[in-house]
């Protein structure tokens, strides 16, 4: 499961998430460990993943972020 929280305060924003990432074949857990789900793009987005991190690596290049 993936946790992610954003506030909007006056003097800008706060962003989280965890950082464990799950691999599986289907109903197998294979491995765990930590990574990043969390990135700025371009200087003006920010982006979290959840799900699988292949998908969410391949969005965030055609998003054009950085690897």
């Amino acid at each position: 499961m993936t946790v992610v929280v954003a506030f909007h305060c006056t003097d800008g924003v706060v962003v989280a998430s965890d950082s464990m990432i799950s691999q599986d074949y289907g109903d197998s857990p294979l491995a765990q460990h930590l990574g990043r789900k969390l990135f700025v793009i371009e200087d003006r987005q920010i982006y979290a993943y959840a799900g699988d991190q292949g998908l969410g690596e391949r969005f965030r290049n055609v998003a054009g972020g950085p690897f």
